[in-house]
């Protein structure tokens, strides 16, 4: 059984893919002869011959025949990039050393890199959204927490990136704290910095927070628990699915603070 959901699912890729990559052949073909390619689809049937044998086993070499669909970030983006680039530069190899019956016009090469580099990472995108919009629906009802997070440096951004982009988790950013005064007043992907560890205690029960989340790898954490202060509600429950990254405080006080 297996072996059988493996093969299946390799064969819709494949196919999926394959879809994708003709009609970005297409689209180029067509733009390359004004729409009017008549006189030249034996070029045409040949050349997306070639484009498919090259590009297919460079997206297999490249990891997209075993990577989840609807797990897309910009590694599988950039891997898809790659396939692409060397595929069409090897069909532009194919033109100079003498097969240029076979291959297609190199205006139509460039634009079948930029159409179908567009195009794998449109579906795979698209399958994500799907999915972050199932799971956001599922969990509508359920109240957001309300969150800050403490740290606005690459950590920090990450975080609150990966916070933005799952709603399903239900966890609302409401603002972002740091000790360099440098980065009060300035927003992270849109969420404000109000300022450090000082302005934390005045803020969380204004805020109404449920937790705050330390995103700060070299800080030292009885220090940093020892700023939270107790927020208008206490901190529910922490959810398996939780961001991995940092040490997440309470602040309802410091003996109520928890690693993640």
């Amino acid at each position: 059984m297996f072996v059988w959901n493996k093969v299946s699912r390799v064969l819709l890729l494949q196919l999926l893919y394959s879809a994708v990559l003709m009609g970005s052949f297409y689209l180029a073909f067509q733009l390359r002869f004004e729409f009017y390619p008549a006189p030249y689809m034996e070029r045409f049937k040949l050349g997306i011959l070639l484009s498919l044998s090259i590009t297919l086993p460079l997206l297999w070499f490249f990891g997209q025949f075993r990577s989840l669909l609807s797990y897309f970030g910009l590694p599988d983006a950039i891997r898809i990039g790659w396939a692409t680039l060397i595929a069409n530069l090897a069909i532009v190899g194919v033109w100079y050393t003498g097969w240029a019956e076979i291959s297609p016009p190199r205006g139509t090469i460039l634009m079948n890199f930029i159409f179908s580099t567009v195009g794998l990472i449109g579906v795979r995108l698209t399958f994500r959204l799907a999915r972050e919009r199932f799971y956001s629906e599922r969990g509508i009802t359920r109240k957001p927490r309300r969150i800050a997070v403490y740290g606005a440096g690459t950590s920090g951004a990450a975080l609150v990136e990966e916070l933005l982009a799952r709603p399903n988790l239900r966890m609302q950013v409401c603002a972002m704290f740091d000790d360099d005064a440098r980065k009060k007043d300035t927003r992270i992907h849109g969420v404000p910095i109000l300022g450090g560890l000082s302005r934390l205690r005045k803020e969380a029960k204004a805020l109404d927070l449920d937790e705050v989340i330390l995103a700060m790898p070299t800080a030292d954490p009885s220090k940093t628990r020892a700023g939270a202060v107790s927020a208008s509600q206490p901190p529910r429950p922490h959810h398996s699915h939780d961001p991995p990254r940092g040490e997440r405080a309470s602040p309802s006080g410091p003996d109520q603070a928890g690693g993640v």
